[in-house]
């Protein structure tokens, strides 16, 4: 058995000695015409970057920087509310929230339970009309 497996490896490593192992350089070939690559790749290109350049403007010239700071000032009172809430829930330091009636741009947060088992927070959008009710039990 072990003749047998022996002539095995040597007529494989016969059969691959016959097998030349061929390589090649690596050549760099720019894809931009203007840096030496192919001239019909130009228009390709050219249109690439008109797309992108109407994108980026466009971006920007649709904001309202007044709009942009009331949703981040929205977004600031939400995070802080929130952060109220659970200092509240789960015995904060800071927790000075209280139960109230609370309205800014076009929301309305009513507050209730503070000092119960659960702080029930109720989100209504004002425009809509939807309301969501969260309730967050006290540990």
């Amino acid at each position: 058995m072990k003749k047998l497996h022996f002539l095995l490896f040597l007529g494989t490593m016969i059969l691959w000695s016959g097998v030349s192992a061929t390589a090649t350089e690596l050549v760099y070939q720019p894809v931009n015409p203007s840096f030496g690559g192919n001239p019909l790749n130009g228009s390709i290109l050219m249109n690439a970057a008109v797309a992108q350049k109407d994108i980026d403007t466009g971006a920007l010239s649709s904001r309202d920087p007044i709009e942009d700071f009331q949703n981040s000032l929205a977004r600031r009172i939400l995070n802080n509310l929130a952060n109220q809430i659970v200092d509240t829930a789960f015995g904060g330091f800071d927790a000075d929230l209280a139960d109230g009636h609370y309205e800014f741009g076009d929301y309305s947060i009513d507050i209730s339970g503070i000092g119960g088992d659960l702080v029930t927070v109720s989100i209504t959008d004002i425009i809509t009309g939807g309301t969501t009710t969260i309730e967050v039990p006290y540990y």
